[in-house]
């Protein structure tokens, strides 16, 4: 049987935040969904998406139009995904489909930010990508390859974020709402409201998760690394503070 996915909203991006992907469960008979890594590309979009990052990039017009369906909120959030089961499907596993097609409209919007945006664009806002994700960034190669960071403190910083992102799989499995709008075709979405409300259960606990790991992260550098770690974010940004966005 063929499965068609649309992973839709802006919120699942968001929601995917990690070094690991999100697994959502669909139900009996179907494939696990994978949510999209937040690294890279993803997380720059989500990043970018952020009207004073634009306004600090200072986003020209054309550049706005050509970026238009990944900064729009409504647009930019969804994977179209099609998976192939049965006799006459391809070979490979439903959840290898899925990584396949996502991995392919990741680097698609890397080189469309990379083509879009100037040089001197392009760094800062990997430097803001690594202050709105934190400590736990340190993790990701792909975030971090050009740091000098040792390979003891990467393992450490991989320890505590995988520990984080099990909490944040349970809690991310909570959010989701799996809606089949017609036979083979399935909707995923991840409510997050409840994310904006830091007196909100899973927010407190996400969010002691994610104070846990980062501390653990930073007590693993050496005064090196954490030099390293502040240079690679160049300098402080603040971001809107009424405009929350989830950093989980």
């Amino acid at each position: 049987m063929n499965y068609r996915f649309l992973l839709a909203a802006a919120s699942i991006l968001a929601a995917a935040v990690g070094s690991q992907a999100q697994d959502i469960n669909l139900g009996e008979g179907r494939p696990q969904i994978a949510l999209p890594r937040m690294a890279g590309a993803n997380l720059q979009t989500l990043v970018l998406r952020r009207p004073e990052v634009q306004k600090h990039l200072d986003l020209n017009l054309n550049q706005r139009n050509t970026l238009s369906e990944i900064l729009d909120p409504a647009k930019g959030g969804r994977f179209a995904i099609q998976v192939e089961s049965g006799p006459h499907a391809s070979d490979k596993s439903p959840e290898e489909q899925i990584r396949e097609q996502v991995n392919t409209q990741e680097t698609n919007r890397d080189l469309l930010l990379r083509n879009v945006l100037t040089e001197s664009q392009v760094k800062r806002l990997h430097e803001l990508t690594l202050q709105w994700r934190g400590p736990m960034a340190i993790a990701d190669d792909r975030l971090t390859k050009s740091m000098s960071i040792s390979k003891e403190a990467r393992a450490a910083a991989a320890k505590a974020t995988a520990a984080y992102e099990e909490v944040k799989s349970a809690v991310m499995q909570r959010l989701a709402k799996v809606n089949e709008e017609s036979p083979g075709a399935i909707s995923v979405r991840l409510d997050l409201s409840e994310l904006d409300n830091p007196l909100s259960p899973n927010y407190k606990e996400l969010d002691a998760a994610r104070d846990r790991a980062e501390a653990k992260i930073l007590a693993a550098l050496s005064s090196l690394e954490k030099a390293a770690w502040r240079a690679a974010k160049g300098e402080p940004f603040t971001f809107r503070s009424d405009k929350r966005g989830t950093r989980f």
